[in-house]
């Protein structure tokens, strides 16, 4: 049997316990039912596809950073799933794994894509199921730009998914075993060397403009079933 306290506690940048977070999570789940964990983590995964828009950022950020600026990378958006979850008292931690940088040439700058290591890590948020003694996996999209721009590519659905809201990326998107663990603190304090406020202004600049064509081109879902996932009347996300 798994010892799952260290997945349910707050850690330095997994601030669990931060006033925000703990309002948010409980917020998302609200007069949705009585909801069981793997019920519950579906709901933050929708939540936090929806409101938390994929930007690059630095990996030193708090969970409740990501919350009040509203975008991150893949591993500030898992951040912040699993400080949600752990509030909500559901096990949860990092899934770490190798994946083929070429998935993300369609959105990223070249001089940008250039520095992305090979394989580059991605970093997702899983749950573990106490029913079933396993991991279940809810990796969220990198943006919906990509998904499709990599379907103009002529590629596949990324990921394998089902009803319960696993989703992770094919197998042959895999350059490494995936390592899950309840504290990556040490990874997120050492950032790419390459990375500093230019870069990642560049970065999500050409993001933004991505988006803007995709929306006027009619080929982008601006709103997207998850924004009736809103936990306010407003539809509005946090600031």
């Amino acid at each position: 049997m798994i010892k799952l306290t260290a997945f349910l506690l707050p850690t330095e940048f997994c601030d669990s316990d931060n006033f925000q977070i703990d309002t948010w999570a409980h917020m998302i789940i609200r007069g949705r039912g009585r909801k069981n964990p793997i019920e519950q983590a579906k709901l933050i995964k929708e939540w936090v596809q929806c409101h938390i828009k994929y930007r690059a950022d630095f990996r030193n950020i708090k969970a409740s950073e990501t919350l009040d600026k509203g975008f991150g990378q893949c591993s500030n958006r898992a951040n912040l799933q699993i400080a949600f979850l752990r509030i909500l008292k559901v096990p949860a931690g990092y899934a770490v794994v190798g994946i083929k940088k070429e998935l993300f040439k369609p959105t990223s700058p070249p001089e940008f894509y250039e520095r992305i290591s090979q394989p580059t890590t991605h970093v997702y948020c899983v749950v573990y199921d106490t029913k079933f003694e396993r991991w279940r996996h809810f990796d969220l999209l990198p943006h919906l730009i990509l998904h499709r721009a990599l379907q103009k590519m002529g590629k596949a659905e990324l990921r394998s998914h089902n009803s319960e809201g696993e989703s992770k990326y094919k197998s042959e998107y895999l350059a490494s075993e995936i390592c899950i663990h309840s504290n990556i603190d040490h990874l997120f304090k050492i950032p790419p060397r390459w990375l500093n406020e230019e870069y990642i202004k560049k970065a999500n600049r050409y993001l933004k403009n991505l988006e803007k064509e995709n929306l006027e081109k009619g080929k982008l879902e601006s709103s997207f079933e998850w924004k009736m996932l809103s936990p306010n009347p407003s539809g509005s996300c946090p600031k």
